[in-house]
C-alpha cells in the first residue's frame, strides 16, 4: 500500500469536490495517521473501529465527527467497504435551531433578480440551490458532464456515490450553456453578489449564505404538509431513528421522488410555468 499516493489522490479528490483547505488539511492527517497505523495492506472497517473506538470517551462530538467522516470519506474514495455508522451526540446540536433561513418573499425576490441580470451564471446556481437545496460545496462541484439527458448529477458533501436529480422543465433554460467552474470562495461571492443585487443593502444578511436557501426550502415544504418520506427521498438524507425501516423497505425511484416534490415545490414556479 502506497501510502503517501492514496493521501495524494484523497487530497485531490476533496478539493476537486469544492472543500474548503482547512477541511482538507485535516482529513489528510485523520487519514495520514489512522494509515499509519494500518499493518495490512489493505484497510478494514475493523481498523476503522478500532482507530474510532478510542474516541468513546474524552473526545467533543466535533472532534468524533471529524475523525469519522474523514474516515468514511478515505473509504468511499478508495473504494473500500464502509458502513460503520455515524457517531451519536451526546447533546442536541441547539445551534441549529437558530440559523439563518430566508422568507419565500425574498426568495423570489432573489430568483427575479438573477432572471434579469445580465450574468446568466447567478440565475444557474441559484436556480439550482432553490429547487435542490443542494449545500455550498455541492454546487461548487458542479461541472458541465454533471448535466446529462436532463439529469443533475451531484456528489454527496459527506463523500460516497454521486445521486442524480432530475431537471425541471421550469430551470432547464437557465442551466444551458453555463461553464460551471465554481469552487468554495466563488461560491461565496456569488450568493453576496445575489443577495446584493436584489436587496441593495445587506448589513441585515449578515451571515447568510447558501444554507438559508436550503432551510427555506426544507421549510416550505414541511409546511404543505409533505410526507416526511417523500421530504427523506428528495434531500438525499441518510436514514436515521424511527423512520429507518420505512426508508429501506421503500421502493420509490428518485425520478418518481422528484416529480411528487415538484408538484409541491414553493419555488420552482418562480423560474417559469412548467410547459
Amino acid at each position: 500500500m502506497d501510502r503517501q499516493a492514496i493521501l495524494t489522490e484523497f487530497s485531490e479528490t476533496l478539493m476537486g469536490l469544492g472543500r474548503e483547505d482547512p477541511t482538507i488539511r485535516k482529513y489528510t492527517q485523520v487519514a495520514g495517521a489512522f494509515l499509519n497505523e494500518v499493518e495490512a495492506d489493505l484497510p478494514t472497517q475493523r481498523d476503522a473501529l478500532r482507530y474510532l473506538g478510542r474516541m468513546r470517551d474524552g473526545y467533543k462530538a466535533n472532534s468524533r465527527n471529524l475523525y469519522y467522516y474523514a474516515l468514511k470519506a478515505l473509504f468511499g474514495q478508495m473504494g473500500w467497504a464502509w458502513d460503520i455508522p455515524a457517531p451519536k451526540s451526546k447533546t442536541q446540536d441547539y445551534e441549529q435551531l437558530d440559523q439563518p433561513v430566508l422568507a419565500t418573499g425574498e426568495i423570489q425576490q432573489i430568483i427575479e433578480s438573477a432572471k434579469r441580470h445580465q450574468d446568466p451564471e447567478l440565475a444557474a446556481y441559484f436556480a439550482v440551490s432553490s429547487t435542490y437545496g443542494l449545500r455550498r460545496c455541492q454546487l461548487a462541484a458542479i461541472r458541465p458532464e454533471h448535466l446529462q439527458d436532463g439529469k443533475l448529477f451531484v456528489q454527496p458533501s459527506k463523500g460516497g456515490r454521486p445521486y442524480r436529480h432530475q431537471i425541471p422543465p421550469q430551470i432547464a433554460p437557465h442551466l444551458e450553456g453555463i461553464r460551471w467552474r465554481g469552487d468554495i470562495k466563488r461560491m461565496d461571492r456569488l450568493f453576496k453578489y445575489l443577495l446584493f443585487s436584489a436587496f441593495g443593502d445587506i448589513a441585515d444578511y449578515y451571515g447568510y449564505g447558501w444554507h438559508a436557501v436550503r432551510r427555506a426550502l426544507v421549510t416550505e415544504l414541511n409546511r404543505r404538509g409533505l410526507d416526511i418520506m417523500l421530504l427523506y427521498k428528495f434531500m438525499r438524507w441518510k436514514a436515521w431513528g424511527m423512520i429507518t425501516m420505512p426508508l429501506i423497505y421503500s421502493h420509490l425511484e428518485d425520478e418518481a421522488t422528484d416529480q411528487a416534490i415538484f408538484e409541491k415545490h414553493p419555488f420552482l414556479g418562480m423560474w417559469g410555468a412548467q410547459p
